[in-house]
């Protein structure tokens, strides 16, 4: 199953040096690699693009539903759509294939295009 880029959901890492580590612990334990990975986003793989997403999600507090809540939500999904946009055009400019990520990246299709 492709899963869609707002995913916001605790996955866990597929590569690299925290792989097999779930984003929570990532995001908890490693704020260094957080602090990097952004700086790539959104010309990066769909993982990295996922944990930074979720570790900037984390920073909302939706403990008490409120206007400054919502506020906050609206404008991180303004930010992040704006960004899965580019990251999304970016796979298709470069066309670089997932293959390390089967069933986490989003599809690529015969039209040699990339889709949420």
């Amino acid at each position: 199953m492709v899963r869609k880029m707002n995913d916001t959901s605790d996955k866990r890492m597929e590569y690299g040096e925290w792989r097999g580590k779930m984003f929570s612990w990532i995001a908890k334990n490693k704020p260094n690699y957080i602090e990097q990975s952004q700086k790539q986003v959104p010309r990066c793989s769909v993982h990295l693009f996922r944990l930074v997403q979720y570790a900037e999600m984390l920073q909302i507090d939706r403990t008490q539903p409120t206007e400054q809540l919502l506020t906050q939500l609206r404008g991180f999904e303004q930010k992040w759509d704006a960004l899965r946009q580019e990251h999304l055009a970016w796979k298709n400019v470069t066309d670089i294939p997932d293959i390390n990520f089967p069933t986490e990246s989003p599809t690529y299709h015969k039209s040699k295009c990339w889709v949420n």
